[in-house]
């Protein structure tokens, strides 16, 4: 996947322009990869379309403070539903990958099962395509980029007296913004610092690894985000997450491929097509085989991420908080709830509510001076 980033800076301590311009990008990236998703021939313009959905949705729960709270809802819902879309096909196009990149061995029938299963395999990618584009139609991608410049820049709205403030009030928001960070970042990765502390049995456990990868995605992108706010103090971090997650999205493609093939291989039964089934079988073990030797790399790759996230915030704050076992076991949609929440009670409808209630949550905490990065 190409990195999307845009080098983006904050300008006259403007973070309401900075979150205009931040979402503004990931929707840019969004539609500059639809024609190419629609078309198929390379597949990662559908990974990058999907990846760009969700760093939008995240963009505009981070910056949640400058949206009007209903109409983000409703927008937050249009974009999910373009990354449900790409989903399947997603899925489908990576297991054809892993499939295709797949050896067999010298053995006739296995050699002839994997030649089946790819056949299968690549009708099923087409038939999940045409749903998807269907889906797309009646959609209307084009009003729907529309829709979501126009939410994007209302960020950036000002009311009529605001000219009579405007530099005391964007450092202001600045301010407030950046001691809100702090929190949203904690939070983010609270279940990645509990991962640490699982059972030995659910770190292997492919449901406990993909709510870990969901939760580094999300946290990935929101320091990838802030970064610009920061001196770029979370570069190493987002690589450390980079890392860890490519490690976990190859477990997880594994995970997901050998559980399609166990289906095949019930039905072959089924149809008492023995010799496939048993070329199904062999190639489900050694796709388990490649699986587990991944494993070990996790714990690892987990730590160093970790280590360095000790670095940058303060983790201690999270041991009195968090029970570990609960914290591995959550889903990343409880999550997700627990930010819009807390976000439904930060965002204000005026630039002075902001700040009062910003304020009088962290009153105690020196916050940083006017465009200056906040330290953690």
């Amino acid at each position: 996947m190409k990195d999307t980033r845009t080098a983006l800076t904050l300008k006259n301590n403007d973070i309401r322009r900075f979150a205009s311009d931040s979402a503004l990008n990931f929707i840019r990236v969004m539609f500059e990869n639809a024609d190419g998703a629609k078309e198929g021939e390379d597949i990662e313009h559908l990974h990058d379309m999907r990846v760009a959905s969700r760093r939008l949705r995240e963009c505009f729960q981070l910056f949640g403070s400058f949206y009007a709270t209903k109409k983000t809802e409703k927008i937050l819902a249009r974009v999910k539903k373009v990354t449900r879309i790409l989903g399947i096909p997603r899925e489908m196009d990576v297991n054809v990958s892993v499939l295709e990149a797949y050896k067999p061995k010298r053995s006739p029938v296995v050699q002839t099962t994997h030649e089946y299963l790819l056949e299968i395999f690549e009708f099923e990618q087409a038939r999940y395509r045409k749903k998807m584009l269907k889906a797309f139609d009646k959609l209307d991608l084009k009003l729907l980029e529309s829709d979501l410049t126009r939410f994007a820049q209302t960020a950036i709205a000002k009311s009529p007296n605001s000219h009579l403030l405007a530099d005391a009030r964007q450092d202001l928001e600045l301010e407030a913004f950046l001691d809100q960070t702090t929190h949203v970042l904690q939070e983010k990765i609270a279940p990645i610092l509990a991962f640490g502390s699982s059972p030995a049995s659910q770190i292997s456990d492919d449901d406990v690894l993909h709510r870990l990868r969901i939760n580094i995605k999300k946290s990935r992108y929101c320091f990838e985000i802030l970064n610009p706010l920061h001196a770029g103090r979370f570069e190493k971090a987002i690589e450390l997450a980079k890392q860890l997650q490519e490690i976990l999205g190859k477990i997880h493609d594994l995970a997901v491929l050998t559980g399609r093939l166990n289906t095949h291989r019930i039905h072959l039964m089924e149809k008492t097509r023995s010799h496939l089934a048993k070329g199904c079988q062999e190639i489900v073990a050694d796709l388990g085989e490649l699986k587990q030797s991944l494993l070990p790399q996790v714990e690892p790759a987990h730590k160093r991420l970790v280590d360095e996230l000790g670095q940058l915030l303060p983790l201690e704050s999270q041991s009195a908080a968090v029970d570990p076992t609960e914290m591995a076991m959550e889903k990343s949609s409880q999550e997700a709830s627990k930010v819009e929440r807390r976000d439904e009670n930060l965002r204000p409808d005026r630039p002075s509510d902001l700040l009062s209630s910003t304020q009088s949550e962290d009153q105690a905490t020196t916050g940083p001076k006017s465009g200056a990065a906040r330290r953690f």
